[in-house]
């Protein structure tokens, strides 16, 4: 009997632990998600001595932990949306620079031609947040669109004792 209760013990313990750290995974994954930052900026290439000016998608990783774009939501000026499948790894503290049509062919690469049409572009992580872009150069903002994801992580430890009674019996 008592051989029986250290083994259902020893399973417990083990099968305790191997649950306990499934969920510091998960919070570690929840608080990932929290930190991760990106910052998306359209706006028109002065660099180029080109009529009409080309537009340049400029992506900021602003997070010490890297990100993957899954989804890109493209919000038209007439009130549509489509999403595009795009898989885009932005690096940690890293700048991406596209060209609209490098994103989705369908896209004027001229500014003036993509302002027209493109309200916004929103891009979906896949650690399930959302960061909308913004026209304008960095620190020279034209129009922001604010997307908000909330991420809720939740922990439960249970703790149980056993108590071994035995009883000699002389």
């Amino acid at each position: 009997m008592m051989l029986m209760m250290l083994l259902y013990s020893g399973y417990f313990l083990i099968f305790s632990a191997r649950s306990l750290i499934a969920s510091s995974a998960r919070a570690a994954e929840g608080g990932e998600a929290s930190r991760e930052s990106i910052a998306v900026f359209i706006y028109e290439d002065d660099s180029v001595n080109q009529n009409p000016k080309p537009a340049i998608i400029e992506v900021w990783g602003k997070w010490a932990g890297g990100s993957t774009v899954e989804v890109i939501v493209l919000r038209f000026t007439d009130g549509t949306s489509r999403e595009v499948q795009r898989r885009i790894s932005v690096p940690a503290n890293g700048i991406l620079l596209f060209r609209p049509s490098q994103l989705d062919p369908s896209l004027p690469d001229s500014y003036g031609a993509l302002k027209q049409r493109l309200a916004g572009l929103v891009l979906h992580t896949s650690l399930g947040n959302s960061f909308a872009s913004s026209y304008g150069k960095p620190g020279y903002v034209e129009a922001v669109e604010t997307t908000t994801t909330i991420t809720q992580v939740e922990i439960t430890v249970i703790r149980r004792t056993a108590t071994v009674t035995e009883t000699i019996v002389r």
